[in-house]
């Protein structure tokens, strides 16, 4: 597959940080740790957002708070294919296996192809604001917490 050019920002810290940062090409920049309020601004400039998480027993069938974010600002977005995030991003996601050529590959197609990467945005963001909003998702856990609360006086 034919390379395409561009800047990774990689955000975050870790123990891995030093050593990713002295390998990493010059077309990737490590920004570190930054606020919460400057995550929605650099998400919203980004061409693709990519979500590598490690299939562990966790991410296997959890939610993760970053893919209903970058749904939500209307991002293509290249994730794992996991069970829950599938379950989440459903057909508005490029799902790619867990390995550098999964995630090379579908960076790459979705910069290749401008339509398809404004489609899954779209389509992310029709499905965060039609499904996971805070109006829609306080109300049924409203209703968790009023049903254990019940079942705590029996």
């Amino acid at each position: 597959m034919e390379q395409v050019d561009g800047k990774l920002l990689m955000v975050g810290d870790g123990p891995l940080l030093n050593s990713l940062s002295r390998m990493a090409p010059p077309n990737v920049e490590f920004l570190g740790r930054v606020p919460h309020s400057e995550i929605p601004g650099l998400v919203a400039r980004s061409g693709v957002a990519v979500l590598p998480f490690e299939p562990n027993p966790i991410n296997v069938v959890g939610s993760p708070n970053k893919l209903y974010e970058y749904m939500a600002l209307g991002r293509p977005i290249v994730c794992t294919d996991l069970p829950g995030a599938r379950a989440i991003g459903r057909d508005a996601v490029f799902f790619v296996e867990y390995s550098e050529k999964g995630f090379a590959d579908g960076i790459n197609e979705l910069f290749k192809d401008e339509k398809l990467a404004a489609r899954l945005g779209e389509k992310a963001r029709k499905i965060a604001l039609e499904n996971y909003r805070w109006s829609k998702a306080k109300k049924a856990l409203i209703d968790l917490y009023e049903r254990l609360e019940k079942k705590d006086e029996l």
